[in-house]
């Protein structure tokens, strides 16, 4: 019985001490919970900083590739303008009235041209798909650079494929290329002979792989104008 009345006085004497030093402990856990809180946003914030400088990164490095691209693109510009202009400069001498063979196979020796496909110079972006990263963008940006992403795989399929087309394309005698595509405004006649006779089967092939050309060249043209407007779409957002 003592005992207990030892263990009730201690008690009571314990909630006294409680009651009076109440606000302390009070006090106390306010700052240890406003501690934690404050470590938890501090935390968070680095962690947001960490991200944002990151996504910094991606972006510096993807408008120094999308302007590489841009100035590909516009060299490749040149180029096909400059490619027609030389077979442009035969069919027009081809579709005269007055036509002198010689000038006019000259003018054929003289065509100049090249197949290049684009490539690229964008890597970023399969880095930011597969790292995941890509996700911390906002929306318009991401979309932007999924649809060049898409733009890209389409046009390297179609670019390659007509160059590999034109490459192993069979020519004949018995179709007039420049004639169907509407580059010529006279239709050849196919008959037996040589390089300097317009009629002969020889001038006609000819004839048919630069038509084939440039059909290639304004094509290519198309596409590259579509890859740089979607490119610098996304070089215009990132700025």
């Amino acid at each position: 019985m003592i005992k207990f009345s030892e263990e009730l006085n201690l008690m009571k004497k314990l909630f006294k001490t409680i009651k009076k030093k109440w606000a302390e402990y009070l006090i106390e856990i306010v700052v240890i919970s406003v501690g934690i809180l404050l470590a938890f946003a501090l935390n968070n914030w680095n962690e947001g900083r960490k991200q944002e400088n990151q996504l910094n990164q991606y972006r510096n490095h993807l408008k120094i590739e999308l302007a590489a691209d841009i100035e590909t693109l516009e060299h490749s510009e040149r180029n096909i303008e400059r490619f027609k202009k030389t077979i442009i400069n035969y069919l027009d001498y081809y579709n005269s009235d007055k036509r002198n063979i010689d000038i006019l196979v000259s003018k054929m020796d003289s065509i100049d041209y090249g197949l290049n496909a684009f490539n690229t110079a964008v890597y970023t972006i399969e880095e930011l798909i597969f790292s995941g990263f890509l996700s911390s963008f906002p929306e318009k940006e991401k979309s932007a650079i999924l649809k060049l992403r898409n733009t890209h795989e389409n046009s390297e399929y179609y670019e390659q494929e007509q160059i590999r087309q034109v490459f192993s394309m069979t020519y004949t005698n018995e179709l007039d290329l420049l004639y169907a595509m509407g580059y010529a405004v006279k239709e050849h006649s196919s008959v037996g002979g040589w390089k300097y006779d317009m009629n002969s089967s020889r001038f006609l092939l000819k004839n048919n792989h630069f038509a084939a050309i440039l059909g290639f060249l304004d094509f290519q043209a198309s596409l590259h104008h579509r890859i740089k407007d979607d490119t610098q779409a996304l070089l215009d957002l990132l700025e």
